[in-house]
C-alpha cells in the first residue's frame, strides 16, 4: 500500500503538534507565576527552587502540579536561607490553583498579617489553602 506524501506530511505535523501541546500543558506556569517563583528563589539566595531556571515550573522539586496547574509549594528547612527570610507573600496570590503552601522551617522573619496576605490567597480558592509555617 502506497502512502501519499501529503499523508506523510500531515502525520509528521500531527505528531509534532502532539508533542508541542504536551510540553506546553506540563509547563504549568504563566509568566507572572514564573516571575513569582524566581523572586522567591532570589530572595533566599537561591536555596529555594534551586533546580528551577524559569522553565517548566511543574518539573521543580518543591512544586506540585495537577493537570498542569501549580497546586502545592513546599519550602522546608532544606530550602531555608542561612539568615532570616522576609518573603513577599503577596507574590503567591498569582497561583490561582494553590491548595498547599508549606513554609516549615524557613526562618521567616516579621509578621504575617492575615488580612493582607492570607485572605487574598484563601479568597481565590474556595477549598481553602493548607498553610503550614
Amino acid at each position: 500500500m502506497k502512502t501519499s506524501s501529503a499523508t506523510k506530511y500531515i502525520s509528521v505535523w500531527l505528531v509534532a503538534l502532539t508533542f508541542y501541546l504536551s510540553a506546553w500543558s506540563e509547563a504549568g506556569c504563566t509568566e507572572e507565576q514564573s516571575g513569582a517563583l524566581l523572586g522567591i528563589r532570589d530572595s533566599t539566595n537561591g536555596s529555594a527552587f534551586a533546580d528551577y531556571d524559569g522553565n517548566n515550573c511543574c518539573g521543580a522539586k518543591a512544586i506540585v502540579c495537577e493537570s498542569g496547574k501549580v497546586t502545592g509549594i513546599y519550602l522546608e528547612s532544606d530550602s531555608a536561607p542561612s539568615g532570616i527570610w522576609y518573603p513577599n507573600v503577596t507574590s503567591l496570590t498569582v497561583f490561582d490553583d494553590l491548595e498547599e503552601l508549606i513554609l516549615d522551617g524557613m526562618n521567616i522573619g516579621g509578621t504575617l498579617q492575615h488580612n493582607t496576605c492570607c485572605s487574598e490567597l484563601l479568597g481565590r480558592n474556595t477549598r481553602g489553602i493548607l498553610l503550614i509555617l
